[in-house]
């Protein structure tokens, strides 16, 4: 069995561990795809069916998210159960060879996930996690892509603080003329 070593930025991960590997795994490892996946083009199908618009570079965006539109103001992350550590499911496993080193790298892997969610929410943008496993049943992520749709639609009507943001007439007598006096949806002006 041939060892080799961890690349530079493992190394930086694992501190002062002596990591090795062999050379099944790491040829296992290196064919892990990060854009393209079966789970992300189901995903994308989902959204295509129903008429959502979305680009796949997304570098400029916190947390690169899979699927996005920018003028819509919404991204998609698609998780893989292994790597970002979805709690209660089968494929979260910890490989049992140098633990210390899998488990600081997938703790890492979720503090990148949170903070990029919350930069993206900051940004004004909606966002939806879809974990890998959700993908096997098809009709149940059509369900939650057409919820989040749905979702999307409803706050492009109404606005994103739940208030009517279409303009409303109002009419106030305060002249011999009749006047329409147009608000934002905040409270009413006096």
């Amino acid at each position: 069995m041939k060892v080799q070593s961890y690349k530079h930025v493992e190394r930086r991960l694992a501190g002062l561990l002596q990591l090795t590997t062999d050379a099944a795994t790491s040829a296992r490892m290196g064919r892990v795809r990060q854009r393209g996946t079966a789970p992300e083009r189901l995903v994308r199908r989902a959204l295509a069916t129903l008429g959502m618009r979305y680009t796949t570079q997304n570098r400029d965006l916190p947390g690169s998210p899979d699927l996005a539109n920018r003028s819509r103001r919404w991204a998609v992350f698609v998780h893989g159960c292994y790597w970002h550590r979805h709690s209660g499911c089968h494929r979260a496993t910890t490989p049992k060879r140098n633990e210390v080193f899998w488990l600081a790298k997938f703790a890492r892997n979720v503090e990148r996930d949170h903070a990029a969610k919350v930069a993206l929410d900051r940004q004004g943008y909606d966002v939806l996690i879809i974990w890998e496993c959700e993908t096997e049943a098809s009709a149940a992520l059509a369900r939650r892509v057409q919820k989040f749709v749905a979702h999307q639609v409803r706050s492009r009507l109404i606005g994103r603080t739940g208030h009517d943001r279409s303009r409303q007439n109002r009419i106030q007598s305060g002249s011999k003329n009749l006047r329409i006096q147009r608000t934002h949806g905040c409270r009413p002006r006096r």
